[in-house]
């Protein structure tokens, strides 16, 4: 993101120009719907067009369409680049890796708890406000001492190889890798957060769009 950038959140469609719905609590809300088991792909698609595009509804398109449509959205618009991208990890036997460190939905406390501690922006008040990318940038800018970024540090520490001194030290980060890892069960501040943006987005199917801000 360039500070020269206009956000531009519209998408051609059969020569008419329709406007995105790219707050960043709706994103998040495409990413769940995404990780549901519960639902087919058929409905997550239609369910995605409509959540994405604003007047979506009213296009006669099938579902080939919409699903190609909402690729490029997620290309063009939702796909950005952030520091806390998958890590990859050189093993032993030299094969590359994929270590996950991070998890928009599961880490929503500690990402809410952050913004709080070092922008003293409070996410729930920013539904419908906040941009995307402005979301994104802002999570990349999390200080070393905001509670998310210290999560991530416990989750990517090594543990030291064992010698006669250092035996408390290594269970003390295994304890907090164990803590910290991302196939526990949520707690329930994640549970009451996960809670409230279904409530949010089902209050919003019922009462129209919202206007995008910038």
């Amino acid at each position: 993101m360039r500070l020269t950038d206009r956000f531009d959140d519209s998408i051609t469609i059969d020569g008419k120009d329709y406007a995105l719905d790219l707050s960043f609590d709706n994103v998040l809300r495409i990413y769940e719907l995404k990780d549901d088991d519960e639902i087919d792909d058929y409905t997550k698609i239609e369910y995605m067009f409509e959540m994405l595009v604003i007047g979506g509804e009213s296009l006669d398109l099938d579902i080939e369409q919409k699903s190609m449509i909402i690729e490029r959205i997620f290309d063009t618009f939702i796909n950005v680049k952030n520091k806390y991208n998958d890590i990859s990890e050189m093993q032993e036997d030299q094969e590359i890796t994929i270590k996950k460190v991070w998890d928009i939905n599961k880490d929503a406390e500690l990402i809410y708890a952050s913004f709080l501690y070092d922008y003293n922006i409070d996410l729930f008040e920013q539904q419908g406000k906040l941009h995307w990318r402005k979301f994104i940038a802002l999570l990349n800018g999390l200080s070393e001492d905001s509670p998310f970024m210290q999560v991530v540090r416990i989750r990517t520490m090594e543990i030291p190889k064992p010698n006669k001194y250092n035996a408390k030290e290594r269970e003390t980060i295994r304890k907090l890798k164990r803590l910290y890892a991302l196939d526990q069960e949520p707690s329930g501040i994640d549970r009451a957060f996960d809670a409230i943006a279904r409530r949010l987005g089902k209050a919003g199917e019922t009462s129209g769009r919202r206007t995008n801000t910038d």
